[in-house]
């Protein structure tokens, strides 16, 4: 019986210990934040900003007739007549994670090339080492048949780098260009950013260390019970 309480006992440390190590191995919450940021649409239609934390968005809509050698009112007649492109971007962001979406439409270019480039450039800070997991798909429709479009997707990347205070940097960039002068065409973009810190060694050896005490624990019971 003496034995048998004994072995009990130190079952029971053995689970409290490893439980213990789990818990303390547990990586507390990592202080990431959102630094800054900023929003380009290069282009005749050019706009943008800069960006904080929240959801946030710009359109255009416009049009250029004087590539028509002054005679505007003939381009107006014609079903893509001038230069024209409409679009916009959204952009959300928290303190660990963005998401984003690019549109573009753009009309038929007379006398020159019609070009737009979306450029998103944000930066986060971390206080300890992070992953980055990002996601992105992009898609195109050409119209009147687009003899002379190009167009490129630069989809989501993110970099990181220590800093001289210890801390990481974060860096996320995203870009998507179009170009036109004959038909016309539509590109959409979207992606997403989503950042997490990374166990440090010690943090990796004490779950290991816990798994295997509670691990033993139980075997140890089942072999008791048996």
């Amino acid at each position: 019986m003496v034995t048998a309480d004994r072995e009990g006992m130190v079952m029971r440390q053995r689970f409290a210990m490893g439980a213990a190590l789990l818990l303390a191995a547990m990586p507390a919450a990592a202080q990431i934040s959102f630094s800054n940021g900023v929003m380009d649409i290069l282009g005749d239609g050019g706009t943008g900003g800069v960006l904080g934390p929240g959801a946030q968005g710009n359109s255009f809509n416009f049009a250029d007739f004087s590539a028509c050698d002054q005679n505007e009112a003939f381009c107006q007649t014609q079903p893509y007549g001038g230069r024209y492109a409409n679009g916009g971007y959204s952009i959300s962001i928290t303190n660990s994670t963005l998401s984003y979406r690019f549109d573009l439409w753009q009309g038929t270019d007379v006398g020159g090339p019609l070009e737009n480039q979306f450029e998103l450039l944000a930066f986060f800070i971390s206080d300890r080492p992070v992953r980055t997991t990002v996601t992105g798909s992009s898609s195109v429709t050409l119209e009147n048949g687009c003899t002379s479009c190009t167009r490129s997707f630069g989809l989501g990347q993110a970099s990181t780098e220590r800093r001289p205070d210890g801390r990481w940097d974060v860096v996320f960039l995203a870009s998507m260009f179009a170009g036109a002068s004959n038909g016309g065409q539509r590109l959409q973009q979207q992606g997403s950013l989503s950042i997490s810190a990374v166990p440090e060694p010690a943090s990796w050896a004490m779950l290991i260390a816990g798994f295997g005490l509670v691990g033993a624990a139980q075997r140890r019971r089942r072999h008791c019970a048996v």
